[in-house]
């Protein structure tokens, strides 16, 4: 059986606040907006905020690791929430100029109102699956890096060796080092 959500807060997440709205009801125009930062002090201080206003249900977009310190303090605390997909949020709202984060906010809180019939609670994997995971973002990077410097080399056929000789020479050095980077990672996910 799904949970009925009565006030419900949107926080929009980024890497140094979270701005929040707390919607009580869609139709209102009454609805108390604040800005906290992004470290553990401020989170402290908006799961505060929303135990004040008997929040039943916080919604966020996936932001990566910015919202991760706040899932794991909600989930902490047993406080119910939803990561929702950015695009899900997007899509809801059809045409939508200006944006601003407390308007973001408000709009995340509106959706989770407007769809709290499909709204999945939210929980975070073990530590091992959130390590794997940023391993594995951390590889994607390096397989890049890696690439990149792999593309210097298209340069040989049209610039003179002695143009090209000193920067080849660093370029065998960093790719050299990413790739022992890139071995020990690969250890890591193993």
């Amino acid at each position: 059986m799904k949970k009925e959500f009565t006030i419900i807060a949107g926080v929009d997440v980024s890497s140094t606040k979270l701005d929040f709205c707390i919607i009580e009801d869609a139709n209102s125009k009454q609805h108390k907006h604040g800005v906290v930062t992004n470290d553990h002090k401020g989170i402290r201080k908006l799961i505060t905020t929303f135990e004040k206003n008997s929040v039943d249900l916080v919604a966020m977009e996936n932001t990566g690791v910015y919202s991760i310190p706040l899932c794991f303090l909600l989930q902490e605390g047993k406080k119910d929430y939803s990561v929702i997909a950015p695009l899900e949020i997007k899509r809801s709202q059809g045409i939508n100029r200006g944006k601003n984060d407390k308007a973001d906010a408000k709009d995340i809180a509106l959706y989770a109102i407007s769809h709290s019939h499909k709204i999945s609670l939210t929980s975070l994997p073990a530590n091992d699956l959130l390590e794997l995971k940023l391993l594995l973002a951390e590889r994607e990077k390096l397989v890049k890096s890696i690439n990149i410097f792999k593309a210097t080399k298209v340069n040989e056929g049209y610039l003179p060796k002695d143009i090209l000789k000193s920067v080849m020479a660093l370029n065998k050095k960093t790719l050299e080092l990413l790739q022992k980077q890139l071995e020990k990672i690969e250890k890591l996910i193993q």
